[in-house]
């Protein structure tokens, strides 16, 4: 197994290993920790004051919205309205100690600018996501690979339509 650090561990700092995905709210990951593996997790974010929590759990809440709203048609469309997206999403994960996983969500919205044909924008976030990826999964990590192949497809369909994006909705 190998194990990568997202930040520096100071000394004697306790480690904690996440079981379950991170976007959840708190309720719904100490209800999954507790009925799957049998505990209660004590990381510093759930022993962290109630106050606390719900302002984490907003933030979360939120990652969830924006990405809902940005892969919709309408919004995947508009240029304007993705790179908005990509800068509140990235503010959200940094609030909440989540960088590592922005890689991730870039890769949804990538994936989407392909699907509506804006291979432009989805190279951009695609590279983006795929640096990210890098660096905190790893050059020799599925997470990466992922990365590369969609890349791979954004190249494909570039060469058939010899334009490189779409012309509607561009802002």
């Amino acid at each position: 197994m190998e194990v990568v650090a997202y930040r520096d561990i100071q000394e004697g700092e306790e480690l904690s290993l996440s079981y379950i995905p991170l976007n959840h709210p708190w309720h719904q990951r100490q209800h999954l920790v507790t009925s799957k593996w049998g505990f209660t997790c004590t990381c510093p974010l759930c022993k962290a004051s109630a106050e606390n929590r719900a302002a984490s759990d907003r933030r979360r809440d939120n990652v969830d919205v924006i990405l809902g709203g940005v892969r919709q048609r309408e919004n995947i469309t508009r240029r304007d309205r993705v790179q908005r997206a990509v800068g509140a999403l990235e503010e959200l994960v940094k609030a909440e100690g989540l960088s590592a996983q922005f890689g991730d969500l870039l890769v949804l919205i990538a994936d989407s600018c392909l699907n509506v044909g804006d291979y432009e924008l989805a190279r951009k976030i695609g590279e983006q996501a795929l640096r990210l990826q890098k660096r905190y999964a790893g050059v020799d990590n599925e997470r990466s690979y992922q990365v590369e192949r969609l890349l791979e497809v954004v190249d494909k369909f570039e060469r058939q339509e010899g334009t490189g994006s779409v012309d509607q909705g561009k802002k």
